[in-house]
């Protein structure tokens, strides 16, 4: 989210498409993004074990798709402040549930390199999506219209919804822990498998 709301405003030179005054408008978003993915975590890191890492997982997307369906719809200021905000949100829940899904059933001889996976696909991932939308976006900046930001967030929320599906189908179901320990007492109880993940 950070790449396509980062450069908001601004054409491929950094320029703004009017002129050569560069357009600033971006940097309120930059640390409003990362807030609220933390807090997403954060939350997500004490939910897992309650909620279970699918019900948390198809949550999480949900919130996201939802958040980044709001620029789309009203392409003012305020309401990509707010949608992005909300959708960083429910992405920080997914980290949670990624880390836990993906380290919390191997032995600790496979814990480098599942976790060296982990943060390869974390990063080609968001490569991937950034590339793609703020192409959307840039594209439309030529025109002058500024419409393919609006494009941009709707294969955005497109994107979270299906990532939601996948997480409800993908992510497997299991009994719950007798005594469920919420990861921010006990952060290895959220690698260790002892956490509910339905």
């Amino acid at each position: 989210m950070h790449g396509l709301v980062g450069d908001r405003g601004r054409g491929v030179d950094g320029q703004s498409p009017v002129g050569d005054v560069d357009a600033d408008i971006a940097d309120p978003f930059d640390p409003l993004d990362v807030v609220a993915t933390m807090l997403g975590a954060n939350l997500g890191g004490r939910l897992i074990a309650t909620m279970g890492a699918k019900r948390l997982g198809v949550g999480g997307m949900g919130i996201a798709a939802a958040g980044l369906l709001v620029p789309a719809l009203w392409p003012t200021t305020p309401a990509t402040v707010a949608g992005v905000s909300v959708g960083a949100l429910g992405i920080g829940a997914l980290f949670v549930v990624a880390s836990a899904t993906a380290l919390g059933r191997i032995e600790p001889a496979e814990a480098g390199v599942a976790s060296g996976l982990l943060s390869t696909f974390y990063e080609f991932g968001a490569s991937i999506g950034v590339a793609t939308v703020s192409s959307m976006a840039a594209a439309s900046l030529v025109g002058g219209d500024g419409s393919g930001f609006q494009n941009a967030f709707l294969v955005a929320a497109t994107a979270a919804l299906a990532a939601a599906v996948v997480a409800g189908l993908t992510i497997p179901r299991s009994g719950r822990s007798a005594h469920p320990v919420p990861c921010g007492s006990a952060p290895d109880a959220c690698l260790s498998g002892s956490v509910a993940t339905h």
